[in-house]
């Protein structure tokens, strides 16, 4: 059906064109990209590794993507996590689970995870504003 569409302001009332990306250490690595209509690209930007990646969202429908990857090792002592909201966008749910190496512990974390099962940290919130995840770790 897009590409049916005759004018770029019918396909804008049939589906969200969203561009998404993600900025993470320097030097980490893109397991899996979820939930997306293109390939997820890796480049260095402004001093740090970025996945991006082009999505539709077909009207009145909603879309999970998902980003598996791993920072360095180096990177473990803090992990900080901003999630920036898209301005004119709700409050669009935020799933972010963090899976610690062996060995890792938390020593405190903000806000609150929602669960702590084994090594993986959990939080479940919205992006009502910008979320800034921090976890102290050892």
């Amino acid at each position: 059906i897009f590409a049916l569409t005759k004018t770029y302001e019918m396909r804008t009332q049939g589906c969200y064109l969203n561009y998404l990306r993600v900025y993470v250490p320097p030097g980490s690595e893109l397991y899996a990209c979820e939930g997306i209509t293109d390939t997820a690209t890796v480049a260095e930007e402004a001093g740090k590794t970025m996945f991006s990646t082009f999505f539709v969202v077909p009207t009145a429908d909603c879309r999970t993507v998902r980003f598996t990857y791993s920072i360095p090792r180096s990177s473990v002592g803090e992990y900080r996590l901003l999630v920036q909201k898209q301005a004119g966008t709700d409050a669009v749910p935020l799933e972010v689970h963090v899976a610690l190496p062996p060995g890792v512990k938390v020593l405190s974390s903000q806000p609150e995870p929602s669960r702590r099962q084994q090594n993986v940290v959990s939080y479940a919130l919205n992006l009502r504003r910008d979320r800034l995840l921090v976890l102290n770790l050892r």
